[in-house]
């Protein structure tokens, strides 16, 4: 019997494993990225549905909406993860926000409905303001505060990244250089 000759189908199988590796990695890295996108919209929302809590305490409390005291009573309870969804600065204004709605609560039950009403909402907004600008600075707003925590991150791909890199180092090589001989 004649020696076998190979010809393209023996080199299709062959690689047919090889194929078969690099469609099960892509398959894996795919899932693997779906996963990571599906985390950040989760995350996203446990978060906004917080920033929405805040913002409905706040406007209660500033007079913006009607004043509901079971709504205030339900704020701490609504609020209860924030500590695992944000950073320091977010609980800190959070655990300070419930005082003031307590503070306000009692207010409100001493006072009575109907006189409640009549109470200085611009009180309130002060002692928010100074809330904020002890933690956040001057200016700082509700949404300002929350906005780098309710960003969905696109990440740029590796090769763009490389690109700043490199040209960011381009351009800062002639005042490397120049360092060298001004000294």
């Amino acid at each position: 019997m004649p020696p076998h000759t190979r010809d393209w189908i023996d080199y299709l199988q062959a690689l047919a494993p090889s194929i078969a590796v690099v469609v099960a990695i892509g398959v894996g890295v795919m899932q693997a990225y779906l996963q990571r996108q599906h985390l950040k919209q989760q995350l996203f929302e446990k978060r906004y549905k917080v920033f929405e809590s805040v913002s409905l305490a706040v406007g209660i409390l500033t007079g913006l909406n009607a004043f509901d005291p079971s709504r205030i009573h339900r704020f701490p309870g609504d609020v209860v993860n924030a500590a695992y969804l944000f950073g320091k600065d977010i609980n800190e204004f959070i655990k300070r926000l419930i005082v003031l709605s307590r503070k306000h609560v009692r207010a409100y039950r001493i006072a009575g409905a109907e006189r409640y009403e009549n109470l200085d909402y611009a009180l309130v907004d002060q002692e928010l303001k100074t809330i904020l600008h002890e933690l956040f600075g001057s200016g700082a707003t509700i949404c300002d505060v929350f906005r780098p925590y309710l960003v969905l991150h696109h990440e740029t791909p590796w090769i763009y990244r490389l690109f700043v890199r490199i040209n960011r180092w381009v351009d800062d090589m002639p005042t490397t250089l120049d360092s060298r001989y001004t000294k």
